[in-house]
């Protein structure tokens, strides 16, 4: 148990006197179409399953901000930014300006372009 003093999003942890954010997230199932929220601290995210179609869930930011279940268009963009490695945190340009996502597949395949880190070897 972290005895402290929570902050907004930060926690000042008195033992340590030391600031540390915490980040939420979410589990997203794109079989059932449905995200959850779940937790506080992305060191302690714990791999979930559907409870409906018992697939293994994706976390993802805080900020994803789920279609709804009929947004058969919304939720294939959804899969497409998961699939290339998006996870809906915040993404900057090369002046570090911070980048809206996405409201079309087709400006998903421009955002995706743009904005996808290289593969590491």
């Amino acid at each position: 148990m972290k005895i402290g003093l929570y902050l907004g999003t930060y926690f000042l942890d008195i033992k340590r006197e030391s600031n540390t954010l915490l980040m939420g997230y979410k589990n997203v199932c794109l079989n059932c179409k449905t995200a959850f929220s779940t937790g506080m601290d992305y060191k302690e995210i714990k791999s979930s399953k559907c409870t409906k179609c018992v697939e293994a869930m994706i976390s993802v930011s805080h900020k994803f901000k789920p279609p709804k279940k009929s947004d058969i268009s919304g939720w294939k963009l959804v899969s497409f930014l998961i699939e290339n490695g998006f996870r809906f945190d915040s993404a900057n340009d090369e002046s570090y300006k911070r980048v809206q996502y996405p409201k079309t597949l087709e400006e998903a395949k421009e955002f995706v372009r743009l904005y996808k880190a290289p593969p590491q070897e």
